[in-house]
């Protein structure tokens, strides 16, 4: 397995902190594979700094305004990824992580991949498999 992140905050967080945590979940059988990676969050917490909280998919917690055609009989109920055109400018911690420092980010791929649920969002990234 090859995997280059891209220089940046964003590509030294994958090559340093995330992709290490999931070979790591991969070694532990605590991931299917192969994974398709479409979001993370690392979670500083002010009584462990040195040790951050990772999330992978559906672990990360928050909450993000999403950009979508306009229905309004529909606000404040969940949409599909299928309608989200983009994100607002912030995200909001969850109560419990309110004091952490975090990154969070998501991808969002215009092409939904064969067979990927509506479930979940379809982004970004590497395919990540137990073949190296």
């Amino acid at each position: 397995m090859e995997i280059k992140p891209d220089s940046g905050s964003v590509g030294m967080a994958l090559g340093s902190i995330i992709i290490p945590e999931i070979k790591r979940r991969i070694d532990q059988k605590g991931v299917k594979t192969p994974l398709l990676l479409h979001c993370f969050q690392i979670l500083y917490r002010p009584d462990a700094p040195a040790t951050p909280e990772i999330r992978l998919n559906e672990e990360v917690a928050g909450y993000v305004v999403v950009k979508r055609p306009s229905k309004e009989e529909d606000l404040g109920k969940p949409i599909s990824y299928a309608e989200i055109e983009g994100f607002g400018p912030k995200m909001d911690l969850v109560q419990s992580d309110l004091n952490c420092a975090h990154l969070t980010v998501f991808w969002i791929h215009p092409n939904l991949p064969q067979g990927a649920s509506d479930s979940a969002i379809p982004i970004f990234l590497n395919l990540i498999s137990n073949s190296d």
